[in-house]
C-alpha cells in the first residue's frame, strides 16, 4: 500500500517542531537532540545492512560532525538545534571530501586480488 505524503504537511511538522523547541526546557531539547542524532546513526546502519554493505567509516563522519558542532557551540555560543544539525552535516561532508579521495587512492594498494578485503585466502595462495 502506497501512502502519498504532502510536502506541505511535512514542512508544517518541521515548523511545529522548531517552534515547540523554543518553549520546552533546555534539558528536554538536549535529550531530544541526542536521541535524534543516535536515531539517524542507527537508521544509516540499518539502511547499509539491508543493502548488504559494510561501513566502518560511518562513525568517523558522525564523530567529525559532532566535533564540529561542539567547537562552534563552545567558541561561538551557538545553541540553535537546527543550525547545529546543518553545521554537523557540513563538517561531516567536508571530512568526507577530504578523506574520500585519500581512501580511493589507498584502495589500489590493498592486498586483495578479488577486490574484497574480507575474502579468505586459500591454502595455496601467497
Amino acid at each position: 500500500m502506497k501512502y502519498a505524503t504532502n510536502p506541505f504537511v511535512l514542512l508544517g511538522l518541521v515548523v511545529l517542531a522548531v517552534l515547540f523547541g523554543r518553549i520546552i526546557p533546555a534539558w528536554t531539547l538536549s535529550l531530544a537532540t541526542v536521541a535524534a542524532s543516535k536515531a539517524l546513526v542507527a537508521l544509516g546502519i540499518v539502511v547499509l545492512a539491508r543493502t548488504g554493505n559494510v561501513s566502518f567509516g560511518q562513525g568517523l563522519f558522525y564523530a567529525g560532525g559532532g566535533y564540529g558542532v561542539a567547537l562552534i557551540a563552545h567558541n561561538w555560543g551557538l545553541t540553535d538545534a537546527v543550525a547545529q544539525v546543518m553545521i554537523g552535516a557540513v563538517f561531516g561532508g567536508l571530512l568526507g571530501l577530504i578523506i574520500g579521495p585519500l581512501l580511493s587512492m589507498a584502495a589500489s594498494f590493498l592486498p586483495s586480488r578479488s577486490g574484497n578485503i574480507f575474502a579468505r585466502r586459500k591454502d595455496g595462495d601467497a
